[in-house]
């Protein structure tokens, strides 16, 4: 029997029962005409803007000249710069020092070395140009142990490595106070400027790395007084050793004995 509403027949009343809309149809038909406007809506004022995600944008690097890390990664950073100036002092992914090839530990000796430009300059730098030491390595090899001392700009200077009574400074001659039973000093010639410190861009002072290496206990780098500069190494005592020097960028590179 036809059902009326409110005195009238209903629209569909006249069609067979299989066509008439039930309750369920009506429903699931009212639920897919919202959705379409709900999308149609969401298009209309456009995509959420979303900040960078992924490991690739949250990975802290070093950083380099110009960069302001926030508080946040400052620390993670500092220790992802410290890993990259180890890179070199340490061994290589295949076990092989980093840099300058196969070392042969049986020919250092704990004699005086020296380039044959001493005391001038195996590369001198041009008028106004600069030459200072500006980072400092050392890593752990099973046969050996390696400082590296690296500096910016495109000359070499001349050097001369040799054990010392004990570390000075120079022009003073004073003391230079720093950890060790043995000393190695790297004397080098021809740094530009003849006379700079730190506020040069010139690495001065100590540097403690019994956490890097049981052989060298720390390094000094005194200030450049007409054109010559001294980096120390403090050993547990004397070994032999060997110097490389090396280019691309200008680097000495001091092995020593195990």
């Amino acid at each position: 029997m036809d059902t009326t509403t409110h005195g009238r027949r209903p629209p569909t009343a006249g069609l067979p029962r299989h066509l008439r809309p039930t309750a369920r149809r009506r429903t699931r038909r009212a639920g897919t005409v919202a959705a379409l406007l709900l999308a149609l809506s969401v298009a209309g004022c456009g995509a959420p803007e979303t900040g960078p995600t992924g490991v690739g944008d949250t990975t802290a690097t070093g950083a380099t000249a110009g960069d302001a890390p926030s508080d946040a990664s400052s620390e993670t950073s500092s220790d992802a710069a410290e890993a990259a100036e180890a890179a070199e002092a340490g061994p290589s992914d295949d076990g092989a020092p980093s840099g300058v090839g196969d070392v042969d530990v049986d020919s250092f000796t704990v004699e005086a070395k020296q380039s044959p430009q001493f005391p001038g300059s195996v590369d001198p730098v041009g008028e106004g140009e600069q030459l200072l030491l500006h980072t400092v390595r050392v890593g752990s090899h099973p046969e050996f142990d390696r400082a590296v001392f690296e500096h910016a700009g495109d000359g070499m200077p001349a050097w001369r490595v040799e054990y010392v009574a004990r570390p000075t400074q120079p022009g003073s001659g004073g003391a230079v106070d720093m950890p060790g039973e043995a000393f190695i000093a790297v004397h080098a010639q021809g740094l530009m400027p003849g006379n700079a410190g730190e506020e040069a861009g010139h690495r001065v002072g100590a540097r403690d790395w019994t956490h890097a290496s049981s052989i060298i206990r720390s390094t000094y780098s005194t200030v450049v007084f007409e054109g010559s500069s001294t980096y120390y190494l403090g050993l547990d005592r004397e070994r032999p050793f060997e110097v490389r020097a090396l280019e691309e960028p200008s680097r000495l590179v001091l092995d020593v004995k195990a």
